[in-house]
């Protein structure tokens, strides 16, 4: 059918589709459904398909076509319903009398399907998987009303084994309508069509929206979307702005088939404080490099990905709260640059370090991971750090308030060792800690130190 968003009801929320991406619609099986914005004019030959997944037993309905774009009442036919135990039923109604089929075998397993009904000169049919499950020749039409297409719920009073509660719950997803009959080759296409289409949403304004499919060979791509958008490469890119968000479509084609594999993404935009574009420059002191405009404070969480356009670099003194960089992604910490940290550094990418990490959280001992260097470490936390691995600290370590643990971990360190805390600043447990400078060292600060072993390399 033409395109025609639906319309939320009671709620649903987005949820994983079954790639992973965040496309597909979660149902509670109490109050949620979705119904078309546009009425349609007795669509008589129609194809119903949609993916689902449910481990419920309270069945419901997953698609029907109905007089009233809400609630219950009014005509009411082309349905394809779920019972109790899982199996499924796809009935129509012509001259208001009810004609169905429905599957023996039960899909309330936990597991993706993908359902399909047709109805039209070649009988009524129903596959689940794109194989053809149940039939029935004779019925060729349905009722004949102008309604709207529901996915969720619809009112299935007195059809056969008709659950107690209408509301399906389970997820939902590539619900589609062809006003026409698939044929059983091409319902098997789309049961077998390429991984989906992704994206890297949610997207900054000015930040690239990178829209992904899954190779298929030989295949050729139509992407169409929001405002306008159409491109024929697998994989496009476009500068994101507000218009752009939305669902994209993405239709593969293989020489002879002359339906195509669809597949959708659903695309949103951010406006996330803490999160690095890298816009305009290396530059982390620049708010145009920040998805909201605004640079981080000490309460803000950051994240550092590889989709950026530039990866950060920082020469100056900054605040973070938690910090993570992700796979792929790099943070600069120059030799002029001081990292003020509140909460937990969590490296899974890399980090260039010539500068200063500042642990100066104020609500616990503070953690880091995927770090096994440093250069100058400060900590100022009252409630200290905790060592969590080896650990090279490249330049000095100074602590000004707060209890260095070593969990047991050995500490190499190639500067001096100032101690400016008060009380036992140092748990050394039974780690090594080792001097291993190529200039003169130094042991000192206003606090003593008690070491449990001490080499001198």
């Amino acid at each position: 059918m033409d395109n025609n968003n639906g319309t939320l009801q009671g709620a649903p929320a987005l949820t994983a589709d079954r790639y992973g991406n965040n496309t597909a619609y979660s149902f509670n099986g109490i109050n949620q459904y979705i119904s078309t914005t546009n009425a349609y004019v007795n669509p008589a030959t129609v194809s119903v398909s949609a993916w689902f997944k449910t481990s419920a037993v309270t069945g419901g309905v997953l698609a029907g076509f109905s007089s009233v774009r809400t609630g219950n009442g009014g005509n009411r036919d082309r349905f394809i319903y779920m019972t109790t135990g899982g199996q499924l039923y796809f009935g129509v109604a012509p001259g208001a009398v009810k004609r169905y089929i429905s599957t023996t075998t039960s899909f309330n397993d936990g597991n993706w399907h993908m359902v399909t009904g047709t109805v039209g000169a070649g009988g009524l049919k129903l596959y689940v998987d794109g194989v053809l499950l149940a039939s029935d020749p004779t019925v060729t039409s349905s009722e004949v009303y102008t309604g709207y297409w529901r996915f969720g719920h619809d009112d299935i009073a007195t059809w056969p084994e008709a659950p107690p509660s209408y509301f399906f719950e389970g997820t939902i997803d590539d619900a589609i309508v062809y006003h026409r009959e698939l044929s059983s080759a091409e319902i098997g296409v789309l049961y077998s069509a390429p991984d989906g289409a992704g994206s890297n949403s949610p997207v900054c304004v000015g930040s690239p929206l990178n829209l992904t499919a899954k190779t298929a060979a030989g295949a050729n791509y139509l992407w169409t979307g929001p405002n306008g958008f159409t491109s024929t490469l697998q994989n496009p890119t476009i500068n994101y702005t507000t218009a752009a968000q939305g669902v994209y479509k993405v239709e593969v084609r293989n020489a002879g088939c002359t339906t195509p594999a669809i597949a959708y993404v659903s695309v949103t935009g951010t406006s996330a404080t803490g999160q690095w574009t890298g816009n305009v420059s290396t530059d982390w002191a620049n708010p145009a490099n920040w998805c909201s405009g605004v640079l981080p404070t000490a309460t803000t969480d950051v994240t550092i990905t590889a989709a950026a356009t530039r990866m950060p670099n920082i020469s100056t003194s900054v605040n973070v709260n938690n910090l993570t960089v992700l796979p792929g992604a790099t943070l600069t910490l120059a030799a002029a640059g001081t990292l003020n940290i509140s909460g937990t550094l969590t490296n899974s990418g890399t980090i260039n370090n010539t500068g200063t990490v500042r642990f100066a959280g104020t609500t616990g001992q503070q953690t880091y991971s995927g770090i096994t260097q440093f250069h100058h470490v400060v900590v100022a936390n009252a409630a200290g750090l905790g060592i969590a691995a080896p650990v090279a600290i490249n330049g000095n370590l100074t602590i000004t308030s707060g209890i260095v643990a070593s969990n047991n971990f050995n500490i190499t360190i190639k500067g001096n060792w100032i101690n400016n805390a008060s009380g036992t600043s140092f748990n050394a447990a039974t780690a090594t800690v080792t001097f291993n400078g190529n200039t003169a060292q130094t042991i000192g600060g206003t606090a003593v130190t008690t070491f449990h072993h001490l080499t001198i390399a």
